[in-house]
């Protein structure tokens, strides 16, 4: 997609330009005056903000909302996530552990296009992102988020004025603020070295969409996307009755390869935490996924179930973990008994199960299953807690070894 600039915005510019093409906007100026129907070209180079050390304050705020006719769109000439030449790279100077976020979408109707936010120390502490995400209808599109390191540094002891151990670390951080979030686009963008060590908290996450007590989420898109080497590609986490996640979360086309030397347990392509399904089902749809220890983690953080699941179509190679792990894999309970659930025609290349559900009654969520291959398992097809007979390991001979099933 590309766009006919009406506004222009430098990181060379001095702040005196109009916004036109020979006296462009600095981008703390474009933050100001956008209104709704501009379309600004972000031009080749750092543009760079300012280190507020703060973890919801973004260097870089967009407040300014479009509308449905008129949205403001924000773009680079040259494409991040396609292009490694000619890039907009939006950054800020600050240094750990006193970074922030880079940019805040904090307004509806603002599309963003092809900036690359190449940003080491972005995230200060817990529960933010180099990217924070508060409104509805908004898109990141072909952007490249780049953490430009192999790992997270440890930040478990932070020194004043960050007394939090920071975990949840995320790219993109989407939480409501004043209303509820939805009609969300996160497409076509490229995330590479979002990993975090082995004793920093929970790891980190590619995105983590978290509501909040006052405003849920739902109806969030996300496409095309690569998550390469990253501990987790998206971290959805409800936790019942008090932060809601409604349904019609869309993951189709997206390929994500895990780093197995993150964080413990938290080395999944896919987190659902009490999500409903209340705008629709929650599909994952023709993704691949190469390595860590789970495809799909649905899990019941506080009291809802997680609903209304249609994994159809994907494709999964080299699992890692135990046999607590697997292609699928609940987590405390995390369907319940609500029969919503549809499993066929995926693929597993090489993992510990297809599909174990360790609490008694486990697999009461599956409204269907069926169509689904998988070969080189080193545990069991399956594992189906409190089962009558039981459900799991049936050794084919004195191999131990359960043969693959369809």
């Amino acid at each position: 997609m590309r766009f006919t600039p009406t506004k222009w915005v430098d990181g060379a510019a001095t702040g005196t330009g109009d916004g036109s093409q020979s006296q462009p906007w600095t981008m703390q100026q474009a933050v100001a005056n956008a209104s709704p129907g501009d379309i600004i070209q972000l031009n080749p180079g750092i543009i760079a903000g300012l280190a507020t050390a703060t973890p919801w304050q973004a260097s870089f705020s967009l407040t300014r909302p479009g509308t449905a006719t008129h949205p403001i769109i924000w773009f680079a000439r040259n494409y991040a996530a396609l292009n490694n030449t000619g890039r907009t790279t939006f950054t800020h100077p600050g240094v750990a552990p006193t970074g922030n976020p880079v940019l805040g979408l904090h307004a509806a109707y603002n599309f963003v296009y092809g900036i690359h936010i190449h940003e080491p120390d972005a995230v200060p502490g817990r529960d933010t992102g180099a990217v924070v995400i508060t409104a509805p209808h908004v898109k990141l599109c072909y952007c490249h988020l780049d953490r430009d390191q192999a790992e997270w540094p440890d930040y478990t002891t932070p020194p004043p004025p960050n007394t939090e151990t920071p975990t949840n670390m995320a790219g993109v951080r989407i939480e409501p603020s004043t209303a509820d979030v939805f009609d969300v686009q996160l497409e076509d963008n490229l995330f590479t070295n979002y990993t975090a060590a082995t004793d920093v908290g929970y790891g980190c996450a590619c995105v983590m969409l978290f509501p909040t007590p006052e405003y849920p989420c739902h109806s969030i898109n996300f496409q095309n996307n690569t998550f390469d080497f990253v501990n987790d590609a998206i971290y959805i986490k409800g936790t019942g009755p008090t932060r809601k996640v409604l349904g019609n979360l869309q993951f189709r086309n997206n390929l994500s390869r895990v780093n197995d030397s993150g964080f413990g347990i938290n080395i999944y392509h896919y987190n659902l935490s009490d999500t409903l399904a209340d705008h629709g089902p929650n599909v994952f749809s023709q993704n691949l996924a190469y390595g860590g220890r789970m495809f799909v983690r649905p899990r019941k953080q506080r009291d809802d179930t997680t609903e209304g699941l249609q994994i159809i179509n994907n494709t999964v190679i080299a699992l890692t973990g135990t046999g607590e792990d697997g292609f699928l894999r609940d987590v405390y309970q995390g369907n319940q008994s609500v029969a919503s659930w549809k499993i066929h025609n995926n693929i597993l290349q090489t993992g510990p199960r297809f599909y174990n559900f360790p609490v008694s009654g486990g697999d009461g969520s599956i409204l269907s299953r069926d169509h689904n291959t998988a070969h080189g398992l080193v545990d069991s097809y399956s594992y189906i807690g409190g089962a009558t007979p039981p459900i799991g390991r049936k050794p084919c001979c004195s191999c131990s070894r359960e043969p693959d099933r369809i």
